[in-house]
């Protein structure tokens, strides 16, 4: 996604630009990317919650499922993401 949106998750304004995407357009790739970057920063609840936003804006979403459970497993819900 660095590609497409053109700054690097650990850039120091990576979560400002994040969140200016989202407010530009709220699509499960902008709540990905927001994601990957509060997942960097290590705010994990934050990440989750993000991920679950793009998994409910496109349920067929390969990379938003593999995210979300990645995530959940981090968090220790095991069963859940798997």
């Amino acid at each position: 996604m660095r590609e497409r949106y053109g700054f690097d998750l650990s850039a120091p304004d990576a979560a400002e630009l994040a969140t200016k995407l989202l407010a530009e357009n709220a699509d499960c790739d902008a709540h990905l990317l927001h994601a990957a970057v509060l997942a960097t920063r290590g705010d994990n609840a934050a990440a989750l919650a993000a991920a679950e936003r793009a998994t409910a804006l496109d349920a067929n979403s390969a990379r938003a499922q593999t995210t979300l459970a990645a995530l959940l497993v981090h968090a220790g819900r095991l069963p859940e993401g798997l």
